[in-house]
């Protein structure tokens, strides 16, 4: 025997009142939004902070720095290293981490500090992958693309062989609609509340080492202040001294090597907190140095040593008030639950 379909009707009332529950609970969740989204992402980072943010990526034995300035530019100085997986973990931070919950998803600041392959090595893949409007890089040359030695000259350039270098020359310039200017102290970028002055080096410094063309860059907003090093040497450092003066975040140099972050150079700084970006799982440098470890030990508490081989992904924030923040292990797939997402 077969059975019979159960069948549903619906009438005109319980259609109406359905809609009329509907209007009814959907005007609930507006009104208790902000407790409902509370509750839903007790356990979710918030990355969609006002003033200021500095957002030291963990890409291992490299750097690359993304932070969102106040006026909502966004500004990246460097990009991790080379390799398929390197630069996809790179960008799969910057699109799920940084750029899910910002309207500006250009990038109008890009930094190259200098030719090694751990700070340029994304570069290409972010020249691909997103809009770049002005690019910084460093006055050093590729004796492998000979168009890159004709296009600026200074005396007795510096010339690497470097093949990655020479690519990413390609890409910058290739970049549609993009400036590219040489890293130099004449540069200073003022908006009505925060500023961004290259320290160093100075224009045509002609160096032996590729870090010591890394720019010293200061970041100013609300009396607070972030100082991004690169791979800068004690050399580079040495020769803007007079330049520095104290600044509340440090990016650590040269990922915290032993040839950077002088004594001299700490002096003049005098850092309230610092960001080391460094991993030893691919190669052994030893990276950060127990003595410049130390020598921060000495003007700081441990807690404020802030490093991505301990503490992974790392938010440095200055608030609208001038109040700074960390948040640390920030994970690239959090995502946050807005009560929007239910009613869908």
């Amino acid at each position: 025997m077969a059975k019979e379909k159960l069948k549903f009707k619906f009438s005109k009332i319980s259609v109406i009142v359905f809609l009329v529950l509907s209007l009814v609970l959907v005007s609930l969740l507006f009104v208790f939004k902000e407790p409902i989204e509370k509750v839903l992402n007790k356990n979710v980072q918030i990355l969609d902070f006002d003033g200021l943010v500095m957002h030291t990526i963990d890409v291992g034995q490299a750097e690359a720095i993304m932070i969102k300035l106040p006026d909502g530019k966004n500004m990246l100085v460097d990009s991790g290293n080379t390799g398929k997986e390197k630069n996809l973990k790179l960008k799969s931070y910057l699109d799920d981490a940084y750029f899910k919950n910002l309207e500006n998803k250009e990038i109008d600041y890009f930094v190259i500090t200098h030719s090694d392959s751990d700070h340029c090595g994304g570069a290409e893949m972010i020249f691909e992958e997103y809009s770049v409007k002005k690019v910084f890089r460093p006055a050093i040359f590729s004796s492998i693309n000979s168009e890159d030695m004709e296009r600026v000259y200074i005396t007795n350039p510096f010339t690497t062989k470097t093949s990655i270098w020479s690519r990413v020359i390609d890409s910058m310039y290739n970049e549609p609609d993009c400036q590219v200017v040489f890293s130099d102290s004449t540069i200073l970028i003022s908006e009505s509340e925060y500023s961004i002055n290259f320290l160093a080096p100075e224009k045509n410094s002609v160096f032996s080492d590729v870090n010591s063309y890394s720019p010293l860059i200061k970041i100013i907003y609300k009396g607070k202040s972030i100082l991004l090093t690169g791979d800068a040497t004690k050399e580079s450092e040495i020769s803007a001294i007079d330049k520095l003066s104290h600044c509340d975040i440090l990016n650590v140099g040269h990922h915290g090597s032993k040839y950077s972050t002088s004594q001299e150079f700490l002096d003049k700084v005098t850092p309230y907190y610092a960001v080391i970006s460094c991993n030893n799982s691919d190669k052994d440098y030893g990276h950060p140095h127990q003595e410049v470890l130390n020598r921060l030990l000495e003007i700081m508490p441990e807690k404020n040593i802030y490093r991505t081989d301990l503490n992974g992904n790392i938010v440095s924030t200055i608030s609208q008030e001038g109040e700074i923040g960390f948040l640390v292990d920030v994970e690239s797939n959090s995502y946050y639950i807005k009560v929007e997402y239910i009613i869908v």
